[in-house]
């Protein structure tokens, strides 16, 4: 099993932190591209194991909520990095996915089904995927999974308290219908600070082309843009929890002699970037 805690910042392998052929990898060595888990909060580990997606862990204090389950084929890696952070899979209570699309959820169900977790999505997500399964133009599987149960959907009117935490959920089209955007705070038991925190679970490509690919109305897209310029005006998230590695180069902030060390994921710059970013992106492709 390959190990890639002591390999020095800019020296990894061209395809160790992006891999446009991740599920290759998944299905021929998903250990190849095993990536050790990382803490990017008081409470919160990336353990997705692999360089492309994040799959985030957190700890509530009252029981652990898995966000996304990326990749059928990549089951393993996150079980593994689930135990390698320090936690057992029996305390993970919830799944929640971002958004139907396989390199988000693929994972979910195998999960669910090793740990009793209870499935989350959004209304909007669950009917979109009716819909395209209906129509036999699913998104390419990467292997595994073909429906899966929603066992609770999200509440854009009610936060969810589970332990020490407070989640709050918003749905914003674009990448994909029903995708869930949320926000919470994390308090460190050490020091006593608090850090918002901030997903954006469909901040992924968006343009006119691929609205019309996903069978969205066009006015999703226009929705996303003024969406993302309205989010990157809160000046007040500090840790940013991307959909996948390469929007943030999270990869810079791991702290390879300290997996725990989070400070470099504290930025409040990263949250307001990255919507500016895709918003501007979007714009550009049309």
């Amino acid at each position: 099993m390959a190990d890639f805690r002591n390999i020095p910042k800019g020296t990894e392998p061209d395809w160790y932190w992006h891999v446009n052929g991740i599920v290759q990898f998944l299905k021929e060595d998903p250990w190849k591209v095993y990536v050790p888990p990382y803490r990017l909060g008081p409470h919160i580990w990336n353990v997705s194991g692999n360089p492309d997606n994040g799959a985030y862990l957190i700890d509530t204090g009252d029981g652990l909520i898995m966000v996304d389950a990326p990749y059928y084929y990549g089951l393993e890696l996150q079980l593994k990095a689930i135990e390698e952070a320090g936690y057992d899979l029996k305390d993970i209570k919830y799944i929640w996915i971002t958004h139907p699309h396989g390199d988000h959820f693929g994972a979910a169900v195998p999960l669910a089904e090793r740990t009793g977790a209870k499935i989350w999505m959004s209304r909007e997500g669950e009917a979109w995927w009716g819909r395209r399964k209906a129509a036999g133009v699913m998104r390419p599987s990467d292997g595994g999974y073909d429906d899966f149960p929603i066992d609770f959907y999200y509440d854009d009117y009610n936060p969810f308290t589970m332990g020490n935490m407070t989640f709050r959920f918003e749905f914003h089209p674009g990448h994909c219908e029903g995708s869930m955007v949320m926000f919470f705070e994390d308090t460190d038991p050490d020091t006593g600070k608090t850090y918002k925190v901030g997903m954006h679970g469909g901040i992924g490509t968006c343009n006119s082309k691929w609205v019309e690919r996903e069978g969205s109305p066009l006015w999703h897209y226009y929705r996303y843009i003024a969406d993302n310029l309205q989010m990157a005006e809160m000046d007040d998230i500090d840790i940013t929890l991307p959909n996948h590695e390469n929007q943030t180069n999270m990869h810079t902030g791991i702290n390879l002699n300290d997996r725990r060390d989070y400070s470099a994921f504290v930025n409040r710059d990263v949250w307001k970037n990255l919507m500016i970013q895709k918003s501007e992106l979007a714009i550009k492709e049309g």
